[in-house]
């Protein structure tokens, strides 16, 4: 007996290479063959059975209103979306309806909805008309950008496998910076720019015009471009802006 049963698995592991199968296949037609009502459902398991045709036609259809609404979910609001229309789902079924969909999860990249809208537009239009009529060297362009020390360092490092990388940093990771910055087509030095610690007040951007008119990169006669960030248009310092310009 225990000799027939050897050669039953040589004769089969020969007939599986010669097919080019692996010995998964075999053992499943060695069962199906001695007992055809092994995984006799469509789709060779119970798996697909659970909803029908026109129930897999609605989950997909809530998978994909549910995602036009908005692109940034996660599997667990999904699985709990399909809870509340009575579809009991795993986070594996879940993954594999997203790849069969074609998606996979990204990056996300964040865009106004309200940046080109008619009334913006309209206000850009105007703006591009209003700098075909001035002298260019008399604009001067400002803007600011503020930056927490710990978002600057690089993601990626190199290190041994298996182990972590690390860099030892003497700056805290909480530190604040906010640089400052007008630029123009005017004389020598087109730029003229701060750095400072910490986030900027209007009380700072009031000091930083003040200085630029003070060394001279803002003179009389020169066009100020900002956009409207609160530290610029404060009432705090509205008059004194206004009498210093």
């Amino acid at each position: 007996d225990r000799l027939s049963k050897k050669r039953e698995w040589f004769e089969r592991r020969i007939a599986l290479l010669q097919f080019g199968s692996d010995r998964t296949l075999g053992w499943f037609w060695k069962i199906k063959v001695h007992d055809p009502s092994f995984r006799s459902g469509m789709w060779g398991g119970k798996r697909y059975e659970k909803w029908n045709n026109e129930e897999r036609l609605r989950m997909y259809t809530l998978l994909w209103e549910f995602v036009q609404e908005t692109p940034v979910r996660s599997v667990n609001e999904i699985r709990q979306h399909f809870h509340e229309h009575n579809f009991n789902v795993s986070q594996t079924t879940i993954r594999r309806m997203i790849r069969s969909c074609g998606w996979s999860f990204k990056k996300v990249e964040y865009k106004q909805r309200n940046k080109y809208t008619i009334t913006n537009v309209t206000a850009y239009g105007v703006f591009v008309g209003f700098l075909c009529h001035v002298d260019h060297r008399r604009l001067k362009f400002m803007d600011e950008v503020h930056f927490v020390s710990k978002n600057v360092n690089r993601a990626r490092g190199l290190a041994p496998i298996g182990e972590p990388c690390v860099e030892l940093d003497g700056i805290h990771f909480a530190e604040r910076y906010s640089a400052s910055a007008l630029i123009s087509l005017d004389g020598p030095s087109p730029l003229f720019a701060t750095l400072r610690k910490g986030s900027n007040t209007a009380e700072d951007f009031l000091d930083y015009i003040t200085m630029a008119c003070e060394r001279g990169f803002l003179k009389n006669g020169d066009i100020l471009v900002c956009d409207n960030a609160t530290v610029h248009t404060s009432r705090e310092i509205r008059s004194r802006l206004d009498h210093l310009l």
